[in-house]
């Protein structure tokens, strides 16, 4: 497993560009924990800890952020829920999973 190239990965990643280093650290040691609960073939545990850490961040800081999007309308405005922002990183990781033959093993992490 190299987590270097996984936080350089994710450091490059636009979606992340803002967030923190530290937190990108903290969520792929975080991801390693997970992950590391699978046996994966060669070098295919760096892709399922980048999905994984990605998935933690996306659902921690940039999801909540972009929950609300405000509509104006005329001299009026109000908010919604924005679902524009989908969590790929989260179905990648579960293909990955079943690819490997994990389909029924899943225990609801996200």
């Amino acid at each position: 497993m190299d987590e270097q190239n996984v936080i350089d990965r994710i450091t490059r990643n636009p979606q992340f560009k803002s967030v923190d280093p530290a937190d990108i650290i903290d969520a792929v040691a975080d991801a390693k924990n997970i992950v590391s609960k699978y046996e994966w073939p060669g070098t295919s545990i760096n892709r399922a800890l980048y999905l994984y850490a990605c998935n933690l961040l996306f659902k921690d800081l940039i999801q909540p952020k972009n929950k609300f999007k405000t509509v104006k309308i005329e001299d009026a405005s109000y908010s919604k829920s924005d679902d524009a922002d989908k969590n790929h990183y989260w179905d990648d990781f579960l293909d990955l999973l079943n690819e490997f033959g994990y389909t029924n093993t899943v225990t609801g992490f996200c």
